[in-house]
């Protein structure tokens, strides 16, 4: 099976072949003659000469253009004033004939006058009539010039002398290569536009690495179709129905076949980008695909779950908003459009919106516990990647994110008091509706933990309510069930429910389920994604049953992976596998994200904080209001539902101005009374509590939850004794909390007032008592502000020191500590008596694209993206990118690169290599983080071992042509050494079962 098939495998030698010469005979001659005519006049450049000298040479280096099985003869011919041959028309069947080309290329004197491109026609033609080039064979002229004639035979008429010669041209095409200002794209679709023919084309290159990669498609590559055009940021079908985000990573993959036969073709084409007419910055685009090809081969649209099979392009930053044009431009050849890109189908075209976004508000806590005398904790690293997980999957492109702690104390840490306690720690930071703050807390467990409910069974993660404010889950890498449980629980707090549909799947009275064991109350919407695969019924992507274009797949950016829907199955469902977000719940978590948070364009690090500091500040300051500050207690613990049980977490105290009533509860369906040291009833305050939405392990399910969780603020009296909770209507009181005689004592250590803390991190400590002997548990809070605004950092906390990471605190000269003890209700305080320097701390950055030893093949872009955090800076701007080679590359947190050199708009190209990358943050305050990657740079695809019919991977055609030549010693098989998968000299099964195991289709199936 050869690549550069159809009318370039004219098989037919009949009797024509009989009647030729015998110096022509069958041996002699290729079924493709590949003349490559070459522009040597004096408008030629160094630069543009070596842009077709090497171009050429690359081209036959890459044995999937110019095959060593003597299907291709390749001829050399220079013009400028005159002519010449440069190589012969010579028969490439093996390595030594490829090499010879490559030296005469190589040796080639430019003649440097006048340019007569009608003369080199005319020079190829007598070439081939002169060696005898048959009718029936495919010849293809392939030019390349920098401008247009001025000397000698017209090009019309040259090529109409080709077309009758008796071999009678096939094919005819220009690679151009612009010379401002006297040569332009313009001006070669003029000039040679009308003469070009045979699926030839003009084309325009700017450096030999396009030249190389295109020569196939372009002077021999085969017709093909467009049988799809998806253009995804997350999940989307093939009429790009799934709404598009501003600013959001994006990539438009295009299916490529054959359109004729079904022999594999390599594939390649430019994608152009418009915005109301008008060209986009960097259009067209390469795609990044390994060379910028592919292999196309029949049933592209089947295939959609390898990114290799789809010839894609990364769109550039600068097209992502407003609406823009893509289209898809095929080189060479005829490109026919059968697709369903919107908004008008079969043209090659997809017309997509980038809608205004908001940015994720979240604050993800790391949670810590001690076990077996071992202290297990999350990371700032693995906030990261969290961060990088959600940006993988929600519908935003960025995410305004700060850091806590959660110290657990000892034993595995409990569901229900973990999100107690991010509950308590989102109320003491004043994250209030009334101040603008709607961030979500994560408590974040590290994936060596484990989280319990209160019967002390595992449980994946659990969320205070459907819609809520926080969650908790354990952390899970690969494509484990619980890699995007964070997720699945923030999208609870977003108001997404499990996916259930009580007709499709069933339920009673007071609840419904969905597949795989999850359940959700009837007020959940219905999921409309409910399909049966391999025989088990599933929460799907998208419709599995309404045809291929409205099939959802799902694009996983962080790692450059397809998302199959056969195998991934919705994020808000138990299904096992590797879940991720529907159509449907893609959009309404967007409808929630673009509701409820501010536009991404404000990238604000500390957006809830200082947009809570401005109102608080001004509603608390002592020496600017004469309003009195109120003491207030947050009564708060967890509801047994069915058994009619409370559970009292420790009391803490906040102040507000008395022009503020603090957020609670609302409902009706239980009572907090308020009592004080008699019995006598003070107050009563109705509400009703949150129902915890929990996520099992591993899937599968799990039973409905029964706890709830209450937070309720009571105005501070001297007069309060006793806390009960009543259930209504009428119902029993089924808890109590009563205080004791003595509140504890407290106090601030360390640090205390004038110390300059030390990067990475300090120790918190003080002292505490309490008369009565109760147990302590404290409140730790920072005020970066001399004590303007609070964040607490740990809550329910056992010990009288913790360590804090200072890049969670940020730089500040102001530093307050505060430390609050309870005994469960009655709370003692102590501020340091001084402010505190906390200092400027290194930012964390690291390399997400491209992932250490990748390679990078000719033409094909090479993308250096960054991920970065800073405690104190709002954005990493300062981003440098340099190569071990080549020195200084670019600055930015993304930019483009290629093979090359020189630099393109202000980005060095990269020379052929082995590099290691090396990307430098530095924050504001001028301290930096590094990370590297090794990459390998080519300019041709090595040969893969093992790949009998050159298409570029291994499947069962290879190991069918290898069966063929069992028991041949190497030299006398068809595929040769490269199908000699042990190096024994000998094609035997055993090189078989090595090529069975190396295949990169799935189960080694034809296709």
């Amino acid at each position: 099976m050869r690549i550069l098939s159809g009318t370039g495998f004219k098989k037919y030698i009949g009797t024509l072949l009989l009647c030729l010469s015998a110096v022509f005979s069958f041996n002699t001659h290729a079924t493709t003659d590949l003349v490559f005519i070459v522009d040597g006049s004096g408008s030629i450049n160094s630069t543009d000469w070596n842009i077709q000298r090497n171009g050429i040479v690359a081209a036959i280096q890459d044995p999937l253009v110019i095959p060593r099985d003597g299907s291709i003869a390749i001829s050399v011919v220079q013009f400028s004033g005159s002519t010449r041959i440069e190589f012969p028309y010579t028969l490439i069947d093996s390595e030594a004939d490829a090499q010879a080309a490559i030296s005469a290329v190589q040796g080639m004197s430019q003649f440097r006058s006048s340019t007569g491109p009608g003369n080199g026609i005319n020079a190829a033609t007598s070439h081939l009539t002169g060696v005898g080039a048959l009718k029936d064979d495919f010849q293809s002229y392939c030019m390349s010039t920098d401008g247009t004639r001025n000397t000698g035979a017209t090009v019309g008429d040259a090529i109409s002398s080709a077309k009758t010669a008796a071999f009678e041209l096939d094919r005819y095409s220009v690679i151009a290569i612009e010379d401002p200002p006297f040569f332009d794209a313009g001006d070669a679709a003029t000039h040679y536009g009308p003469h070009v023919f045979g699926g030839g084309a003009v084309f325009v290159v700017n450096n030999f690495t396009e030249f190389a990669s295109f020569i196939g498609a372009l002077c021999l590559g085969e017709p093909l179709k467009l049988v799809g055009m998806e253009v995804t940021q997350v999940i989307q079908d093939l009429e790009n129905k799934v709404k598009l985000v501003e600013k959001k990573k994006t990539l438009v993959r295009t299916y490529l076949e054959p359109k004729n036969g079904t022999d594999p073709v390599k594939a390649t084409a430019r994608l152009k980008g418009t915005r109301g007419g008008v060209d986009l910055p960097g259009s067209p685009l390469t795609a990044s695909n390994s060379g910028g090809a592919i292999i196309a081969k029949p049933n592209a649209i089947s295939r959609r779950n390898l990114l290799t099979d789809s010839l894609n392009f990364q769109l550039p930053e600068s097209w992502l908003t407003g609406t823009i044009e893509l289209e898809l431009e095929g080189v060479g050849g005829t490109l026919d459009c059968m697709e369903k890109a919107g908004p008008s189908a079969n043209d090659c075209k997809a017309t997509v919106t980038f809608n205004t976004g908001s940015e994720l508000e979240v604050k993800f806590v790391k949670v810590s516990y001690t076990s077996g005398g071992s202290t297990i904790a999350s990371s700032n690293a693995d906030m990261n990647e969290l961060e990088k997980r959600l940006l993988a999957t929600f519908p935003t492109s960025k995410i305004d994110r700060t850091t806590g702690t959660l110290n657990a104390g000892a034993g595995v840490p409990v569901d229900q008091n973990i999100l107690s306690s991010l509950s308590n720690m989102r109320f003491l930071d004043f994250c209030w509706n009334v101040f603008g703050c709607d961030r979500l807390y994560y408590g974040a467990i590290d994936q060596t933990g484990s989280l319990v409910d209160v019967n002390g069974n595992g449980n994946g993660g659990l969320a205070n309510g459907i819609p809520g404010s926080v969650s908790t889950g354990v952390i899970r890498d690969g494509n484990s069930y619980g890699r995007n449980r964070h997720g699945h629980e923030i999208a609870h707090t977003m108001g997404r429910h499990h996916a259930t549909n009580l007709a499709l799947v069933g339920g009673n009275a007071t609840s419904k389920n969905g597949p795989c064991g999850s359940v959700s109350s009837l007020s959940g919407p219905e999921f409309p994604n409910i399909a049966t695969v391999s025989g088990s019924q599933r929460a799907t992507l998208g419709p599995m049953g309404s045809g291929d274009d409205k099939l959802v797949f799902g694009w996983d950016s962080q790692r450059n992976s397809v998302v199959d829907p056969n195998q991934t199955f919705e994020m808000m469902s138990y299904c096992p596998g590797y879940r991720w977000p529907s159509d449907f719940t893609y959009e309404g978590i967007r409808s929630f994200i673009n509701s409820t948070f501010s536009p991404a364009s404000v990238n604000d690090k500390n957006a809830f904080a200082k947009r809570a500091q401005v109102k608080h500040a001004a509603l608390m300051s002592a020496k600017a209001s004469t309003a009195a500050l109120v003491d207030w207690m947050l009564i708060r613990g967890i509801i047994d539902i069915d058994l009619d049980t409370v559970v009292f977490d420790a009391i803490n105290h906040f102040q507000i101005d008395s022009s503020i009533t603090p957020p609670s509860l609302p409902g009706s369906d239980y009572h907090l009374i308020i009592k004080d040291v008699t019995g006598a009833e003070l107050n009563r305050i109705p509400f009703t509590p949150m129902l915890l939405e929990s996520d099992s392990e591993n899937g599968g399910g799990s039973s409905a939850n029964t706890k709830a969780l209450f937070l309720i603020p009571v105005m501070a009296d001297p007069a309060i004794w006793t806390f009960e909770i009543e259930k209504q209507p009428s119902g029993p009181v089924i808890g109590s909390l009563t205080s004791s005689d003595n509140p504890p004592v407290v106090e601030v250590t360390f640090p205390n007032g004038g110390e300059i803390l030390n990067p990475p991190s300090t120790t918190f400590m003080w002292t505490g008592s309490d008369a009565d002997g109760d147990s302590l548990l404290y409140t730790v809070q920072f005020s970066p502000d001399a004590g303007a605004t609070w964040e607490t950092i740990a809550t329910d906390y056992v010990g009288t020191s913790l360590e804090v990471d200072l890049g969670d605190l940020g730089k500040t000269s102001d530093g307050l500590l505060r430390v609050q003890a309870s005994e469960g209700f009655n709370v003692a305080q102590d501020d340091s008596d001084g402010t505190f320097v906390t200092p400027n701390t290194p930012p964390t950055c690291d390399i997400t694209t491209p992932f250490d030893n990748a390679s990078f093949i000719g033409v094909q872009p090479i993308a250096l993206e960054a991920f970065a955090h800073d405690a104190e800076d709002e954005s990493i701007t300062n981003v440098q990118w340099t190569s071990n080679l080549d020195g200084n590359i670019g600055n930015g947190l993304s930019l483009i690169t290629e093979l090359g050199t020189g630099t393109v708009n202000g980005i060095k190209r990269l020379r052929e290599g082995s590099h290691t990358i090396t990307m430098t943050c530095t924050d504001a305050g001028g301290l930096s983080s590094t990370d590297t990657v090794d990459i390998t740079l080519s300019l041709t695809q090595p040969q893969i071992k093992g790949d009998a019919d050159n298409d570029g991977d291994l499947d069962k055609n290879d190991i069918n042509l290898i069966r063929q030549d069992l028991g041949k010693p190497v030299d006398g098989s068809a595929c040769g050494a490269k199908c000699d998968m042990n190096d024994d000299l000998v094609i035997n099964a055993l090189d078989m079962r090595l090529v069975a195991l190396s295949c990169t289709r799935p189960s080694c199936a034809v296709e």
